[in-house]
């Protein structure tokens, strides 16, 4: 029975649908200083360029809704939906930047030149020496920012702090049929044991 439980998560598995793509920031306290690592993918199906944009690390005081990782400068494309904040208050330029540049301002996002649609853009890094997230107003929390529609829907997140996972539901009915199955093979195995001779 217990071998037909795990056939049984395996079909499951091979059924579950994958998250749609998703670019995110990650913002941690790293020793005495802020660093933000961005990494994903975009899914820009469907989406019109608004032109170039030069940008590098920051946060900007007159949009509450401004962050930017890496260095250089790409195309920016609109139609963002999220948070009307996440904390933010006053410019801060970052102190250090690697890799390409990613960013997102109130309902626009940069993506770097040349990127192609859906493909993994390398993890890039912006550095605020000597910042913490009191410092740069940021507020701990996941900030969730969508994009496009149907099957070309993609989202833009920002995690402020450490936040704990949250399965996918797929994951989550994976789980519940292998506890399923595992409870219905202990009850056969009592029902077995049990059994007048």
């Amino acid at each position: 029975m217990i071998k037909n439980a795990l056939v049984a998560c395996l079909l499951l598995s091979t059924f579950a649908t994958p998250a749609s793509a998703a670019y995110i920031f990650d913002v941690k306290e790293v020793g005495n200083d802020v660093v933000v690592t961005g990494s994903g993918s975009l899914n820009l199906t469907g989406l019109t360029s608004l032109g170039p944009n030069v940008a590098n690390g920051a946060l900007r005081a007159e949009d509450p809704v401004f962050m930017v990782v890496g260095f250089g400068g790409g195309p920016t494309y609109s139609g963002l939906t999220g948070p009307d904040s996440f904390g933010r208050s006053g410019f801060v330029q970052a102190d250090t930047n690697t890799g390409d540049v990613v960013g997102l301002s109130q309902s626009l996002f940069i993506v770097p030149n040349g990127y192609v649609s859906g493909t993994q853009i390398a993890p890039s890094t912006s550095t605020y020496s000597n910042r913490t997230f009191a410092s740069l107003g940021l507020t701990p929390g996941t900030y969730t920012y969508n994009f496009n529609s149907g099957a070309n829907a993609d989202t833009f997140k920002i995690q402020i702090g450490n936040v704990a996972a949250v399965p996918e539901p797929a994951s989550w009915a994976m789980m519940i049929a292998g506890f399923g199955m595992v409870g219905a093979a202990a009850r056969r195995r009592v029902r077995t044991s049990v059994s007048p001779a």
